[in-house]
């Protein structure tokens, strides 16, 4: 019997796959940016820092949004991966502060550049990756950085609104295998559609 891990790698590779050959709409970064607006508006509303992500191959667009952020005034912030064992740090960022690309290949702040001060806390997270299921489980790339950070934020009685952002094609109709240490969302975020998981998650209608 194959382990939950093992499991997991080969839906990750079929995941991949399945992803690599969706034909995007050339607009869907605008319209996962106007649902956001649509979705969010009660949370933007205290002014939260929002974390999102540098979009790396066929990841669901992001930065139209994050240029809508910042037009409008808000904080926004990127992960950067620190090594360490919470896996992650988030730092303020705009059009003004330098990027420089990961070990994985995305681009993250380049920490040797003055314009970033110490980490921020995000109140909101936006997740990528490569499928989720109708639980609100999310299947990332195995490095599990964003759940080591999710933990060390529970350790400090705090915690922040999870959203995976992903094309509704990437949903995956049975249920997949989670262990203990696996965070679930708390909602997802398409470019056509809205999911809400938790309570902590917005109601809308």
């Amino acid at each position: 019997m194959s382990t939950h891990s093992e499991q997991k790698q080969l839906i990750r590779e079929q995941a991949k796959k399945t992803r690599a050959m969706l034909h995007v709409d050339a607009n869907a970064g605008e319209f996962l940016s106007s649902n956001f607006f649509d979705v969010f508006q009660a949370q933007l509303d205290s002014n939260p820092i929002i974390s999102a992500y540098w979009p790396l191959g066929k990841e669901c667009d992001t930065l139209p949004l994050i240029d809508d952020l910042l037009g409008r005034g808000y904080k926004v912030a990127l992960p950067y991966i620190n090594g360490g064992a919470q896996g992650l740090d988030f730092y303020l960022w705009d059009h003004d502060s330098p990027l420089i690309k990961s070990s994985f290949g995305a681009m993250h702040p380049d920490l040797k550049s003055d314009k970033y001060a110490a980490p921020v806390q995000p109140d909101i997270i936006l997740l990528p990756l490569l499928a989720y299921d109708r639980r609100g489980n999310r299947l990332g790339y195995g490095a599990g950085h964003y759940d080591r950070y999710v933990e060390a934020l529970a350790a400090q009685g705090k915690s922040a609104l999870l959203v995976g952002v992903a094309y509704m094609e990437q949903i995956c109709l049975y249920p997949l295998p989670a262990e203990q240490h696996d965070k679930p969302l708390d909602c997802i975020l398409n470019p056509n559609g809205y999911t809400p998981f938790s309570s902590k998650a917005p109601v809308i209608g």
